[in-house]
């Protein structure tokens, strides 16, 4: 159970990791600053989260269409990112 969750933190803090745009040219600075904006805003966390379990069901059952689960997923932590701005 622990694992699980320590797991979960560490997807969805890396995901808001990589959709930073500081992640490209300073990869441990966008790990701290996902980390922090992961930490103020538990309901984008729980978003991005969502997203990735839906992304993840979606390749599990429709198998030829895998490639294009990372489309959404992209979309929702780009709108998280946009909704932790707007805040």
């Amino acid at each position: 159970m622990a694992a699980g969750a320590i797991g979960a933190c560490a997807a969805v803090v890396g995901l808001r990791a990589c959709a930073r745009p500081e992640s490209l040219t300073d990869w441990p600075a966008a790990v701290r600053t996902a980390a922090r904006d992961a930490v103020r805003d538990p309901g984008g966390s729980g978003l991005v989260l969502l997203a990735l379990v839906a992304a993840a069901l979606c390749g599990w059952m429709l198998l030829p269409l895998a490639f294009l689960a990372p489309g959404p997923l992209a979309l929702a932590l780009t709108s998280v990112d946009v909704r932790l701005e707007s805040m």
